[in-house]
């Protein structure tokens, strides 16, 4: 079972070479040592460019992830699905009778 301080999340950069290093403070607080395993996630940072056009900002994926407890992928997926149904006619006419 995961416990919540064996989770860390964090911003990193990649080197010249294309590394990605980990802060010796993150792999202590981990407990990791060498040869341990440990599974990560890299998400690139970079908006498609329909986010973009609608003028969503990285600080505001962050804002409404940490209220609705979300991962920044799912906020995204959200964002990118944002009134598509409104525009879809089919759902359109089924939800004409329901009140906004």
């Amino acid at each position: 079972m995961e416990r919540a301080e064996d989770s860390i999340e964090l911003d990193v950069e990649v080197d010249d070479s294309g590394n990605v290093v980990l802060p010796v403070a993150v792999v202590r607080r981990l407990g990791a040592k060498g040869g341990s395993k440990l599974h990560v996630r890299i998400t690139a940072r970079k908006l498609s460019a329909d986010l973009a056009q609608r003028m969503v900002t990285e600080e505001e994926i962050e804002r409404i992830g940490r209220m609705q407890f979300e991962e920044r992928h799912n906020v995204i997926r959200f964002l990118a699905s944002e009134g598509r149904l409104a525009k879809y006619k089919k759902f359109r006419r089924r939800s004409e009778g329901f009140s906004h």
